[in-house]
């Protein structure tokens, strides 16, 4: 392959990543992703903060578990994200 060739995927990289998401979107449709789920990702595979996060959510009531998942909303949605492509790999 020289400089100006195209690999043969490249076309993949014209499509729109919104078209994509709707697809994997309707895949995952049946799957339901619960708090703990993600809490247990948090605490199995993130960093020393977000395990800590993870355990401390595991450990609290539920009106601090909403506290928790308000707070740090942007990780909870990364692990919630995280969660779901690994039940789509296991497909």
């Amino acid at each position: 392959m020289t400089w100006g060739d195209v690999p043969d995927d490249a076309d993949r990289y014209d499509m729109d990543p919104r078209d994509t998401a709707e697809d994997e979107h309707q895949d995952m449709s049946d799957i339901t992703i619960t708090d703990n789920q993600i809490a247990a990702a948090m605490t199995n595979l993130g960093g020393s903060f977000c395990q800590a996060l993870g355990r401390a959510y595991q450990l609290a009531d539920d009106v601090n578990q909403a506290k928790i998942r308000t707070a740090f909303a942007e990780e909870w949605e990364t692990y919630r994200e995280l969660v779901r492509l690994r039940a789509k790999a296991k497909r």
